[in-house]
């Protein structure tokens, strides 16, 4: 009776060593990244005020980093001081903003985005390939041999075929 009572104690105790490590493990997380409760956000318009949808938002320096919505909305966690947001998107000049971030929320002035004047896309085609359709359209060597010099002589295709490359 008495060794059923250890060992359940020992599972316990076990258990509880354990929640506690994965506890504080996530504390010791939170506090490195430094961006516990400050949250960004704001809007990628266009110079004619249009929603930019998927621009890339960055944090520079670290890891975080979102992409806008249909509406060009993002929201981003921050650490708390002075950041740089750095905004890219294809066929839009790269723009970069120093920000402040403070604890709680902080929503910014819209970020306009700027076209690149030479990038205009029309059309964008995508061809794809089967692996059948390239092994047809791949190059081959041919070579063309005279028979009649090898006729009624003892010698193996191979070296036929050695004399020919």
């Amino acid at each position: 009776m008495h060794t059923h009572w250890v060992k359940t104690c020992g599972r316990f105790y076990i258990i509880l060593l354990l929640l506690s490590i994965c506890a504080l493990n996530n504390l010791w997380a939170q506090d490195k990244s430094g961006s516990t409760g400050i949250s960004i956000s704001g809007y990628v318009l266009d110079r004619e005020h249009n929603a930019i949808a998927n621009a890339l938002v960055i944090i520079k320096g670290s890891r975080h980093s979102t992409t806008t919505d249909a509406k060009g909305f993002y929201i981003l966690k921050c650490k708390s001081g002075q950041q740089t947001l750095q905004i890219s998107l294809t066929g839009y000049k790269p723009t970069k903003r120093t920000i402040h971030c403070k604890n709680g929320y902080n929503e910014l002035a819209p970020i306009y985005l700027e076209a690149h004047d030479d990038t205009k896309i029309s059309e964008i085609i995508v061809e794809g390939k089967s692996a059948i359709k390239n092994v047809k359209e791949s190059p081959f060597n041919v070579a063309v041999l005279d028979a009649k010099k090898f006729h009624n002589c003892p010698v193996e295709l191979t070296d036929v075929l050695n004399r020919a490359s």
